[in-house]
């Protein structure tokens, strides 16, 4: 699980966002909060909620309250009194996207396919390793280890190519100069 932050303000008797999607909320000032119902499908997104329903709570959050908001419940703020500063927090879960990477990564991972066979005997061949990857693996792999890997992911540090004074150098080098201006000619 990712957790992500987010900081913002309202002035006195200014209302926030559209009614929106996400999670935990702390004040400094005093807010208005109205919270409504969560999802009826899996198939939400976070972001602006329509038809969001008649509102299940109705509060004011002061500074040092927490309010939890529920995953995938839409809500709204109005700044109470001053400007109202709040603190969201989000543990992002995984979904089905990143399962089915997950999968592929464990099904797949470490296999040496040719990226573009050439005849009808290569095409026929990489079928076959992939039949055989995943004759091999797929009794082996658990819905626990296809979660475990889809969460891991969230935390993997990306790559980033290293930056050298040479790597920079060769690449100024290799980029296209601007033509000399004509008085310089």
């Amino acid at each position: 699980m990712a957790l992500s932050s987010l900081i913002t303000s309202q002035a006195q008797g200014k209302r926030g966002r559209p009614p929106r999607i996400s999670h935990w909320r702390k004040n400094n000032g005093s807010k208005d909060w109205t919270v409504y119902g969560g999802p009826c499908t899996a198939d939400w997104t976070p972001g602006k909620a329509e038809d969001v329903g008649p509102a299940l709570l109705e509060v004011t959050v002061h500074e040092g309250d927490v309010l939890y908001i529920p995953r995938g419940f839409a809500h709204a703020a109005t700044g109470d009194q001053g400007l109202s500063v709040h603190l969201s927090l989000t543990a992002r879960e995984s979904d089905t996207a990143e399962l089915q990477r997950a999968l592929q990564r464990l099904m797949l991972g470490g296999l040496e396919l040719p990226p573009r066979p050439l005849d009808d005997a290569a095409l026929l061949d990489t079928a076959e390793q992939l039949l055989n990857r995943f004759r091999t693996r797929l009794f082996r792999i658990t819905a626990r280890d296809v979660l475990d890997d889809a969460r891991a992911m969230k935390h993997r540090p990306r790559a980033v190519p290293a930056l050298t004074l040479d790597s920079l150098a060769a690449e100024l080098d290799a980029s296209p100069r601007p033509a000399a201006p004509m008085s310089e000619r």
